[in-house]
């Protein structure tokens, strides 16, 4: 498991770069931006051996990762002319298995894979309004830009194999 909350650092002195209706004057080392870090990962395994020609494992993990970005919306627009609140995460569960059996001079094995993967990303940034120039125009009043995606993956797979061995 590993967690971080994190203030963003800022710069002092920054000139302020945009005009934002009616938003009161926010000097840049007070701007409150911050990105919180998430990462959990667990695993299980079972693993034997019941003969001395047979060995398996079967084993299941789980992974989720996450990053979320929560701007001060006045401060990043003053300075930086967007504020994008931005939630990105990864969810992955697996289970695999795998079997061996030695056999004279061969060693045959098979084995599987399944796996689930989800994407989500939720981006929703406020952004002012611009000429052909890149230069900001009246009213100076954001509009919002939404990106959102929620995506999962199916995987699976499947082995045999055989090793011949013509010496020891």
């Amino acid at each position: 498991v590993s967690a971080s909350d994190n203030q963003l650092p800022n710069q002092p002195g920054l000139p302020v770069e945009f005009k934002l209706t009616g938003a009161p004057y926010i000097p840049s080392s007070d701007i409150n931006s911050y990105l919180d870090f998430r990462d959990y990962l667990g695993i299980l395994a079972l693993n034997g051996s019941p003969t001395p020609d047979l060995t398996y494992q079967l084993a299941y993990s789980a992974h989720y990762i996450s990053q979320d970005f929560q701007p001060d919306n006045v401060g990043e627009l003053l300075y930086q002319g967007v504020a994008s609140t931005a939630f990105h995460s990864d969810l992955d569960n697996t289970l695999e298995g795998d079997l061996t059996y030695k056999w004279r001079n061969h060693t045959l094995g098979a084995g599987f894979y399944l796996g689930e993967y989800g994407v989500e990303a939720d981006d929703n940034s406020l952004v002012f309004k611009v000429d052909s120039n890149d230069d900001q125009t009246a009213p100076y009043t954001p509009v919002r830009v939404i990106n959102n995606v929620n995506k999962i993956n199916l995987l699976s797979g499947i082995y045999l194999q055989d090793t011949w061995q013509i010496t020891e």
